[in-house]
């Protein structure tokens, strides 16, 4: 049997990163804690959502879509 124990991060995709990073910073009051390049040179953003003991959840901001044609 399976039991999900928590979630580390979830992943969204962007078409308008300024937007989505204004949404969960400026209006939800989420933290901007880091960003990193992948190979590809695209940036991935990293957002605190809650920090319980020494681990924290977050979203992780990726520009693009979902799906790719």
């Amino acid at each position: 049997m399976f039991a999900c124990t928590h979630i580390d991060h979830v992943g969204i995709n962007t078409n308008d990163m300024e937007a989505t990073l204004q949404f969960y910073c400026g209006v939800l009051g989420m933290r901007l804690v880091r960003t990193t390049r992948t190979g590809d040179g695209r940036r991935h953003y990293n957002i605190a959502i809650v920090r319980a003991h020494t681990a924290a959840a977050g979203l992780v901001l990726r520009p693009g879509t979902a799906y790719r044609n």
